[in-house]
């Protein structure tokens, strides 16, 4: 807790107590580096084990053996822990339990949270050592059990831990709590009052200087103030300037958060927001299903879990709903249980994947909506059975990007059913055809669907340039086939594109195609922008094996009937292919282009050898 100092408590009554924390050792950050580092599962089992037995006190009597058996988890989880510690160090917020910083426990329900149940007390941190007995735990169990559930106004958790005298289980009171035990001003006397600790001789006085307890009528010192006084004892005699940005550099500390700082910030917040205390609850009573024994426990049980599935079904807590297929999944696969109970665990599994009930979480997903990840992450841990709700979401999904999460959600679930489920979406709408070429490619078919065909005249335009996209990128066997067909398209965008779409295709089928179209007699017919475009395409595929027909092309009377009387056209699009070249002779033609008599011509074929790093030479021979 930021700001705030920590009370030791060691068997001193609560409201006798008003120390401070200090650290007196040099190297205590390192050590806290160090345990950052340290695997934080046993102390999650801990904790768990914890609880566990916290809520079997609350229900079974002492000597019931499922409450023997959450006894033995629980000291044989710590037991484990101190194979390799001395001592569990546990931090206490509001609502969570941290152990080296990292949050091992959380849990926001008041009435049954560990964490606050010791929180709401002034409790900030609690210590067991490796040498606590299990009479110690039991009664330390005992003590949390009483606060579960409960709205008694007796003693607080702090008296009756004092109350318990344990040898080796401490804890740290927050100044706050004892602010409110004595008032602001009965506080301050209390600190000039000394504590007699004889009988505690390993406390420290209240005469020691560690953070100190600062209550709210007391002129705080200014940061730019504090940050001075640092100067003066570091840099007494620096100069203004060096002061300056001294200063600056230590503003800048104090103040700036680190890359490291802030994906430890995220990864917090993603750990709380992916937990759920009800989903920890069912986690932690499911295994008294197991119970055969006794009938009324596991139909009581039985009955809780399906009260805590209807109400999160109710609720649409897409997290909390993800992490419950996932408990009971993991509960019930591959464990050997009794007939009625692996029905009822079906039959939970049913009501958490049921189409209708799917279909109903689709409102949650819309541009802006904070909801999508979850909704679509709870899709994936349906798996197959979510994959029809998603085939049906496609037509109502707007904007890319969620197409987009919606097409990889369906790929990780459907698996190698992806081309079944292809063509049974309704492409008529235009966002879902393109999303079926987006489908298509990634489902890695090894033959190319009909489906590829019939999209490739499609009324749509952004649909045909997927599927000149998706085939341009395959580049072989049938996909060259219909792009040889799109070359002849009557739609000149189409065709444009297609051309486009090949330019870095290594195709002799597709050179052939374009030089026959190039040096057709029909292709005076076609619009210029057109032309250059496929010039540029045979120039880049073809290379010098293009340039007796080039030569042709800019000679003053070409030998080609259907270019001739169109010299400034075809030495502009000579240049076009020949920048496209971009090899010793195609440069040697552009030279003769760049001192050619109309200045169009001598411009571009200047500008096409500048992009080819070559200076135009103003004495080439023409």
């Amino acid at each position: 807790m930021a700001g705030m100092s920590i009370a030791l408590s060691r068997g001193i009554k609560p409201k006798n107590i008003v120390m401070t924390d200090k650290n007196e050792n040099p190297s205590i950050d390192a050590e806290l580096a160090e345990d950052d580092r340290r695997d934080s599962e046993p102390v999650r089992a801990i904790i768990k084990s914890l609880s566990k037995f916290i809520q079997g006190k609350k229900i079974y009597a002492k000597n019931n053996p499922t409450l023997v058996k959450f006894a033995k988890e629980f000291d044989a989880s710590l037991q484990a822990f101190f194979n390799d510690e001395d001592e569990l160090v546990l931090t206490i917020e509001q609502y969570q339990i941290k152990w080296c910083d990292q949050p091992i426990y959380a849990n926001d329900k008041r009435d049954e949270s560990i964490a606050f149940l010791l929180y709401k007390d002034g409790i900030g941190e609690l210590s067991i050592h490796s040498s606590v007995t299990f009479n110690e735990l039991e009664s330390f169990v005992d003590v949390l059990k009483d606060e579960v559930h409960s709205f008694k106004t007796g003693e607080d958790v702090v008296t009756k831990l004092w109350k318990a005298d344990f040898e080796n289980i401490a804890y740290r009171v927050l100044d706050e709590y004892l602010v409110g035990q004595f008032g602001e001003g009965k506080l301050d006397e209390a600190k000039k009052t000394p504590l007699e600790t004889e009988d505690h001789p390993d406390l420290p006085s209240f005469e020691d200087k560690g953070r100190e307890i600062v209550g709210t009528s007391e002129e705080l010192e200014s940061i730019t103030t504090y940050l001075n006084h640092l100067l003066d004892q570091s840099h007494p005699m620096g100069s203004p300037e060096d002061r300056e940005k001294r200063f600056e550099e230590m503003a800048d500390s104090f103040f700036m958060i680190n890359n490291e700082e802030l994906r430890l910030c995220r990864e917090e917040l993603s750990s709380e927001k992916e937990h759920d205390a009800l989903v920890d609850f069912l986690e932690t009573i499911i295994d008294f299903t197991l119970l055969s024994d006794n009938h009324s426990v596991v139909r009581d049980t039985s009955n809780v879990i399906e009260s805590i599935v209807d109400y999160l079904i109710e609720e649409r807590n897409a997290v909390a709903l993800a992490g419950t297929l996932e408990a009971i999944r993991s509960f019930f696969t591959g464990r050997s249980l009794d007939e009625n109970l692996t029905t009822f665990f079906e039959h939970l599994e049913e009501k958490l994947t049921d189409t209708n009930f799917l279909t109903s979480l689709n409102d949650r997903i819309s541009e802006g909506s904070p909801d999508v990840e979850e909704v679509f992450a709870y899709y994936r841990a349906v798996g197959k059975r979510a994959a029809p709700t998603i085939c049906a979401l496609l037509e109502h999904l707007e904007g890319p990007r969620l197409h987009r999460i919606a097409c990889d959600t369906l790929i990780d679930v459907a698996g190698d059913d992806i081309p079944l489920l292809i063509e049974k979406l309704s492409i008529d709408v235009p966002r879902v055809a393109q999303d079926a070429i987006y489908l298509i490619e990634k489902s890695d078919t090894k033959e190319l669907p009909y489906l590829v065909e019939e999209l490739m005249y499609y009324p749509d335009d952004r649909v045909r340039d997927e599927v000149i996209g998706y085939l341009a990128r395959i580049g072989t066997g049938d996909a060259i086939t219909l792009l040889i067909r799109l070359i002849d398209d009557v739609d000149k965008r189409i065709r444009i594109k297609t051309m486009a779409a090949i330019r870095d295709l290594n195709s002799p089928i597709i050179l052939n195609k374009l030089i026959a179209v190039a040096f057709d007699k029909q292709f005076a017919g076609k619009t210029f922008d057109e032309q250059e475009q496929l010039f540029r395409v045979v120039g880049k595929q073809a290379g010098n094996d293009i340039l007796p027909h080039i030569r042709s092309m800019i000679e003053k009377k070409s030998r080609l009937p259907f270019m001739k009387n169109q010299t400034k056209q075809n030495k502009l699009l000579a240049i076009r292919a020949l920048e496209n070249i971009a090899t010793p002779e195609s440069m040697n033609l552009l030279r003769v282009l760049a001192e050619d008599a109309n200045d169009l011509v001598k411009s571009m074929a200047r500008r096409a050898l500048r992009v080819g790093q070559e200076p135009a030479n103003t004495n080439v021979e023409s």
